[in-house]
């Protein structure tokens, strides 16, 4: 079995890109925003989650700087963001319903989690890519 972070795991671009239009469209369909601010939020999440994955990959890059010194400790900080990024962005994903309940004034509110999970995705992939430009971390 192949994991997600191996570099033969031929279907994590398509999981990223699914997760994060799912995840789009479900922010959405459960804002009670108009449409010109609806877009407008979409553009933001879009352009945040770019923004974070090349300050992700940037960060990688100089963490890979020292890889001969520490190549364990390399590994497994790539590992911990990769799967802790993921995992945060599918547990915003599954907890943005009951999030939502916090901010019932708010009509962006109750869509906050679904528009952050893309950047939280694109922050991983930023970090896999940079670990897997140098060598495979399989």
């Amino acid at each position: 079995m192949m994991l997600p972070h191996s570099s033969h795991f031929t279907w994590r671009r398509t999981i990223f890109w699914v997760f994060c239009t799912a995840s789009l469209a479900l922010a959405a369909r459960n804002t009670a925003l108009p449409g010109r601010y609806l877009a407008f939020a979409l553009l933001a999440s879009a352009a945040l989650a770019l923004v974070l994955y090349y300050y992700s990959r940037w960060l990688a890059r100089i963490e890979a700087r020292f890889k001969s010194v520490h190549p364990r400790k390399f590994r497994v900080t790539t590992l911990l963001m990769f799967y802790g990024c993921s995992g945060a962005a599918f547990l915003l994903v599954a907890l943005s319903p009951w999030l939502a309940s916090w901010w019932i004034t708010s009509p962006l509110g109750s869509a906050t989690g679904y528009f952050i999970s893309p950047g939280l995705m694109a922050s991983a992939a930023g970090f896999i890519s940079q670990a897997q430009q140098g060598e495979a971390v399989a």
